[in-house]
């Protein structure tokens, strides 16, 4: 695995034109071209944004090719990295529940919906069974209230009658929560599955990234 760190300054973020997720989203995968098409995206990634700069971390199987923009700098994650007791983390996620809904005469629909969460007690009990499926229990946990981020996607039409394709705009919106505190591997496979594939939904729009630190 490799952890890639991309300092971005506020500057070349308006050049970029990196308005808000979706665009750092588009911007990340040209870091690894040549894929096929409808290709599962093979990187998490993380954004932290600061008084004057932001700090885009990658995490990926494949190493990125350089993009051209930022501070960039990749490493690779030792073999030995997941192995320790403890660890301090941070996590930027989108806490969702699945709601049930039913037609009007009352059967359930086959996908129901997805809600945020918002109250403190529900979002310690959605880390923590996250971390129960996850392998790993959580010690010590801290987080801020959640924060709405709206983005923007176009997204590509056809006009039935015409048959031409038209790209329109959408505006999408997502709950992100900060997590952060201290956990233990208790199950050492499986905690570096979920540290690979991420946690929790809307992974492609910058959360799900478990950032670790080993503590002694």
């Amino acid at each position: 695995m490799f952890l890639t760190r991309v300092l971005v300054g506020r500057g070349d973020e308006i050049t970029l034109g990196l308005k808000d997720r979706y665009d750092w989203h588009q911007a990340i995968w040209r870091a690894f071209p040549g894929l096929p098409a409808g290709t599962e995206q093979p990187f998490l990634w993380r954004l932290d944004v600061g008084d004057s700069a932001s700090t885009l971390w990658i995490l990926s199987e494949a190493e990125p090719a350089p993009l051209g923009w930022g501070r960039q700098a990749t490493k690779t994650v030792a073999e030995t990295f997941l192995k320790h007791a403890k660890y301090e983390f941070a996590l930027s996620a989108n806490p969702t529940v699945k709601r049930v809904v039913r037609f009007e005469d009352g059967c359930r629909k086959k996908n129901g919906s997805r809600t945020a969460i918002c109250d403190a007690a529900e979002l310690k009990e959605w880390l923590t069974r996250k971390g129960e499926a996850g392998g790993f229990r959580v010690e010590q946990l801290d987080f801020d209230p959640p924060v709405k981020e709206p983005f923007y996607k176009q997204i590509e039409t056809t006009d039935e009658k015409t048959k031409e394709k038209k790209r329109k705009t959408t505006r999408g919106t997502l709950s992100r929560v900060e997590f952060r505190g201290v956990l233990s591997p208790i199950d050492f496979e499986l905690f570096e599955a979920t540290w690979k594939n991420g946690i929790g939904s809307a992974k492609g729009l910058g959360f799900g990234l478990l950032l670790l630190k080993p503590l002694a």
